[in-house]
């Protein structure tokens, strides 16, 4: 995401397509959500720390935590994908947003994206397409796997 965003800055003025974009889009990016998680990932990298270092998650060990990815309301506890385990790296914690990153993060959400841009009800209409009219989109980069999720 830090090339994207130097991508953008650095491109503005000089390239058309970049300068176009800028010019024609709101775009907001919020470069990390996980601080903790991050100064463990960077302190310990042999770990693979995901999670934050929440010591409320029930864990005993030194896996304490939620994954905040895992923490979103939208699917939340989906069974291929997260655990219930607080021990296990994607524990998604005791109940959906429990944790001050995921609310924090969904909120900002909210804000940008207001109730006439959303569905009603997401998990099961996630295959349902939006109206034309419907503008914005959300992407988010989960570092750890590399990979790249939008809707």
């Amino acid at each position: 995401l830090g090339r994207f965003v130097e991508t953008l800055v650095h491109g503005h003025k000089k390239d058309a397509d970049i300068t176009w974009i800028l010019q024609h889009n709101e775009i907001h990016c919020i470069l990390y959500v996980n601080p903790d998680g991050r100064y463990m990932a960077e302190k310990y990298p042999n770990l693979r720390w995901r999670k934050n270092l929440n010591p409320a998650g029930g864990c005993g060990d030194d896996s304490y935590g939620v994954d905040i990815n895992r923490n979103m309301d939208f699917m939340w506890a989906y069974a291929d994908g997260s655990s219930r385990n607080p021990c296990d790296s994607d524990f998604h914690g005791r109940a959906a947003e429990t944790e001050p990153e995921t609310q924090a993060l969904a909120d900002y959400a909210r804000r940008l994206f207001p109730a006439s841009q959303r569905k009603k009800n997401p998990e099961s209409e996630r295959n349902k397409p939006f109206g034309e009219d419907i503008t914005g989109m959300y992407v988010d980069i989960h570092s750890s796997g590399g990979y790249v999720y939008y809707p």
